[in-house]
């Protein structure tokens, strides 16, 4: 029995279809000898009316790849055909509800090292090669990583990491539809000779009864699938998180224990990276890593921040003089690194720089003006955290502009203060100068905000 139905599914669509098709066919595969409940065939015809013809078997133990062109016909006919496309076998003969999850990724990886010993005298200088390879494995099923390392025939390393939950984690966050789909377009003069040294590589997808989708080519930009580097970054930093354990870590053995007539110093920091600052402290629960709250120039801010180092020095032998030091206040409690919601959300949906500037006017009053610029440098802080984590450029325009506007606001308030002041901004109680942040949270602080974590939030009781 067979039938036959024409429909018009739009130029768009079709053009999306015909394209993972010659993508996806353009590729080399090995002739598939899989047994199954029947055969598919295919002709692809281009515009110059050359016609290229496919067949396979019908069968779950295809390669994957075949399952994402049966759901990609399946979803582009599903609006247009009168008929059921749960009956649409396509290339695997089975339906889309047939799924099965990525269960394990192995990725080999091989090259000579050429190895250039020092030359003796009169002794030709001889080239050594090391044939050096190394395997990752990252299994769904046994929630375990696994690398191993090769130097020749006479080294070998092997790292094992069983994380429960965590591995798991690891394939959700992972686009395993289009895992390692897609590769860089190939320009013509980056093809050269390849060299005896080069590096290869071969990725192995498993996914149940599936066939295994097998990947391989050289290890380089062009040569690797185009997600290589999310996947590469996103599981380097999963395993930094543990380490490589305290036995060898000179932050432990160099640790010496606090003597008496010593004084605690912490150095902290207030964002990742940023220049670390001495802080005193007589809690000695305190340890590395531990958030606190601390004054920073004003007495009247407080903030919190990261403690990277703890020192032990007699009063004679500090690193800064005793009498400029500030102390601790405490450590961080659950209650102060709760994330208010007002931060889970964005700040300025459907907003504008233009319209916020519209809405300011020339001479807005105080609380309007504080008002939008707590706004505004929320927006702008969103955006960046949004354009840096995603590792795109693509909002980093739009943040420049919420940018620019930030700066005319503060702009604007530091000069109410200086006014205010007699042209200079200064803390009302000495002669000391204000800085321009001291300025801003001195305004913004008279005007019902505070600063949590870089993100101005409106005091309930200003």
């Amino acid at each position: 029995m067979s039938y036959k139905e024409t429909e018009d599914i739009g130029q768009e669509r079709a053009e999306f279809v015909l394209e993972k098709f010659s993508h996806w066919f353009s590729l080399d595969h090995q002739p598939s000898d899989v047994q199954g409940d029947g055969v598919w065939e295919l002709v692809l015809t281009n515009r110059e009316g050359e016609s290229f013809s496919y067949t396979g078997s019908l069968s779950k133990r295809v390669d994957r790849a075949y399952y994402h062109l049966s759901c990609l016909l399946e979803n582009s006919l599903y609006s247009y055909c009168e008929y059921d496309t749960e009956d649409l076998l396509a290339f695997t003969g089975y339906h889309s509800s047939k799924e099965e999850d990525l269960r394990r990724i192995t990725v080999d990886y091989h090259r000579l090292i050429l190895v250039k010993p020092k030359p003796l005298q009169n002794i030709p200088w001889q080239t050594d090669r090391i044939d050096y390879s190394e395997q990752l494995i990252v299994d769904r099923v046994s929630e375990t990583v696994e690398q191993f390392q090769r130097f020749g025939s006479g080294c070998q390393i092997h790292r094992k990491y069983q994380i429960e939950g965590e591995v798991c984690r690891l394939f959700e966050d992972w686009d395993e539809e289009g895992l390692f789909s897609y590769f860089e377009k190939k320009e013509e003069e980056a093809t050269v000779n390849p060299k005896e040294e080069d590096a290869t590589y071969r990725i192995t997808l498993e996914f149940g009864e599936y066939k295994p989708v097998v990947l391989q080519g050289s290890f380089d930009k062009y040569g690797l699938p185009e997600s290589w580097e999310d996947f590469a970054t996103s599981l380097s930093r999963f395993l930094q998180n543990y380490g490589s354990g305290e036995i060898l870590d000179p932050s432990a053995y160099n640790r010496a224990r606090r003597r008496k007539g010593e004084s605690i110093f912490c150095s902290v920091v207030f964002n990742e990276g940023s220049k670390p600052y001495h802080y005193l402290t007589n809690d000695d629960t305190l340890r590395v890593d531990d958030s606190v709250l601390v004054p920073v120039k004003s007495e009247n801010r407080i903030v919190m921040a990261s403690i990277v180092d703890i020192e032990y020095f007699p009063e004679d032998e500090a690193p800064y003089p005793m009498e400029k030091l500030r102390r601790i206040l405490r450590k961080a409690s659950d209650q102060d690194l709760e994330v208010p919601p007002e931060i889970a959300c964005k700040p300025l949906p459907g907003r504008s720089p233009k319209g916020i500037r519209k809405s300011l006017g020339a001479d807005p009053t105080e609380a309007l003006l504080a008002e939008f610029y707590g706004k505004t440098s929320n927006q702008s802080g969103w955006l960046l955290y949004k354009a840096v984590n995603k590792r795109t450029a693509k909002a980093m325009p739009r943040w420049k502009k919420w940018k620019v506007l930030e700066e005319e606001l503060s702009a604007r308030i530091v000069e109410i203060i200086e006014k205010e002041n007699g042209g200079e901004p200064h803390d009302g109680k000495s002669s000391r100068k204000m800085s321009f942040d001291d300025a801003l949270f001195a305004f913004m602080e008279r005007n019902g905000y505070r600063d949590f974590l870089s993100w101005w939030l409106r005091q309930e009781n200003p």
